[in-house]
């Protein structure tokens, strides 16, 4: 237990996600250093506006481009509550689908509207050194269905 905490304590565990964030990014990667804290506006929410807000590290890559989106790999640095989500909202590249810091559960593609059924961001890798055996572990979990189907279809509308 304690190792575990270690490494999340010295950064050392690995966390990448994939997300589709609304809008077309311009670079193909790059990293986002912005604090987070409390919203002052409304607790229950993080934000990058905040006095007392503590370092957040994001690095991020495409992975595709479609005509209203962009699907991206973020990797986190640091492991505040919300950070991708609020470090692409600030961006102004929301995570699709998210409610609190977002503004598209929906998109118009080819005259039709295609509902976002949830947040676009899935936890697709996580490795850490084992505590005891000292190996390195990895675990990965591919995409889920309802994000293909949200893929297929911004795919299908770009051409």
């Amino acid at each position: 237990y304690y190792g575990l905490v270690g490494q999340f304590k010295e950064r050392t565990v690995e966390r990448s996600y994939t997300a589709i964030v609304h809008g077309l990014l311009r670079e193909d990667e790059g990293v986002v250093e912005l604090k987070i804290g409390r919203s002052p506006l409304n607790r229950k929410k993080m934000s990058t506006r905040t006095r007392r807000g503590k370092p957040a590290r994001t690095s991020w890559r495409v992975l595709e481009r479609y005509g209203l989106a962009t699907m991206i790999e973020a990797r986190l640095a640091t492991g505040r509550t919300h950070q991708i989500r609020v470090h692409f909202s600030a961006l102004g590249h929301p995570v699709l689908g998210d409610r609190d810091y977002g503004r598209k559960t929906s998109v118009r593609l080819d005259g039709r509207v295609l509902k976002i059924p949830r947040q676009m961001l899935h936890a697709e890798r996580l490795g850490f050194i084992h505590p005891v055996t000292g190996g390195r572990l990895a675990f990965r979990a591919p995409l889920p269905e309802d994000m293909i189907e949200v893929v297929q279809a911004l795919r299908a509308a770009s051409g």
